[in-house]
């Protein structure tokens, strides 16, 4: 029952920068008749409404439309891209970059190269992905400029999607991946939606999507096969979980949250050995990171050596004073100590900051299990009912049933 917790969590990655940069967009510079910008004003509303087919008519009209100022704007634009062509190898580098996580370097290159090239196209869309890392506010702004001209763009959907997933919007995420895959089925959006149904507990869909991405894409040019092993992983399907951990890592594959799978495969078989190693890589790659002091501080928690796994997760919670994660870890170790006014304090903290679903459902966790232990049945039943609203387990439903029969 100790490790409920622990082996239940969320693998989330913040970046945050200021920004100050002053970006043209395609067809910025020409200017359309007023009827033509009432069409692209119409196609947006109709999308944003969700009537796909009279969007796309219209649209289709006014792209069709050889004697429209935007269809000869288009034409243009598409001549210059292919112009454009002989700069790709240098494009690659700020890709190499983006690939690497090292977004500010990214976004610096991408805003250099778009000064020699205002309008090229996949130095916005490199910039627009460094933004949603970056500033995803930003990113969704400036998606939302070229949508305007391309509002049938499946890629930048799919990134404006992906920018909503980094707020932890996620029904305005997945309006947006949805359209992207309405327009054409692709791995970006197949993956970003599935992150999206993890988060919000749906890992039947989450599982479902990250198979589509991996049949769409699978030479592993994306982390499907790592997310979902995290999906596997809470499935208990410990050895399909191991098998998509070694395809993403032996395809190239650098995430560092994928350290933190395999640290937790490790603890189901009871080999503390190898879940610490993992652990230790994984804060090696992580140094600030609270996410990876508070994996460490579970391996301890798990193999009982309570002294290092609460100074982990004070460590964690001093690099984030939000983390849901560390105070449900926190108040477990205080649980196991005998100091339950702690460990309630703790569990609060959790509920207080969590945000998705395998958070509120490890806090509740938490907390129940203190209630249980003080034989408040009411209490203790209402937490576990409210983690089974998140997510599901055999653990859980003991639990439910222990604080029944109370």
């Amino acid at each position: 029952m100790k490790r409920v917790w622990f082996l239940i969590s969320v693998i989330l990655l913040c970046f945050f920068s200021n920004i100050a940069y002053s970006q043209t967009f395609p067809f910025a510079s020409i200017q359309l008749p007023d009827e033509e910008k009432k069409i692209l004003e119409d196609v947006s509303s109709l999308l944003e409404k969700g009537e796909y087919e009279k969007a796309k008519e219209k649209f289709d009209f006014l792209e069709n439309n050889k004697d429209s100022v935007y269809s000869r704007a288009l034409k243009e634009f598409s001549v210059n891209a292919e112009n454009f062509l002989q700069e790709l190898p240098a494009l690659k580098e700020g890709r190499n970059l983006y690939d690497s996580k090292e977004y500010r370097k990214s976004l610096r290159f991408a805003d250099r190269f778009l000064k020699k090239h205002p309008d090229y196209y996949a130095a916005l869309v490199l910039r627009c992905m460094n933004l949603v890392k970056l500033k995803p506010n930003q990113a969704i702004t400036e998606c939302n400029k070229i949508l305007y001209y391309f509002p049938f763009n499946y890629h930048i959907l799919a990134i404006r999607g992906d920018a909503f997933l980094e707020l932890g919007t996620y029904d305005e995420a997945k309006k947006n991946f949805n359209l992207s895959l309405r327009i054409k089925p692709n791995a970006l959006a197949y993956e970003s939606r599935g992150k999206t149904y993890y988060n919000v507990g749906e890992f039947d869909k989450a599982l479902g999507d990250y198979n589509e991405s991996i049949r769409l894409n699978p030479k592993n040019t994306n982390e499907s096969y790592l997310y979902r092993a995290a999906v596997y992983w809470l499935g208990q399907e410990n050895e399909k979980a191991f098998s998509d951990c070694e395809t993403y890592f032996s395809g190239g594959g650098k995430a560092a949250w994928g350290k933190k799978i395999l640290a937790s495969l490790y603890i189901r078989k009871n080999d503390f050995e190898n879940a610490l190693k993992y652990c230790d890589e994984y804060i090696e790659a992580n140094p600030k990171s609270a996410d990876s002091y508070y994996m460490r501080g579970g391996v301890y928690y798990v193999f009982d050596d309570y002294k290092k796994a609460l100074k982990d997760f004070d460590k964690a919670i001093k690099l984030n004073p939000k983390s849901p994660l560390a105070y449900a870890g926190r108040s477990d170790v205080y649980r196991e100590l005998g100091d339950t006014k702690k460990a309630l304090e703790n569990a609060d903290s959790a509920l207080k900051y969590s945000k998705a679903a395998l958070e509120f459902y490890t806090a509740y966790m938490s907390r129940g299990k203190i209630h249980l232990e003080l034989n408040e049945k009411a209490l203790a039943l209402s937490d576990f009912q409210n983690a089974s609203q998140y997510a599901n387990s055999d653990v859980l439903a003991d639990l439910i049933k222990k604080a029944k029969e109370m």
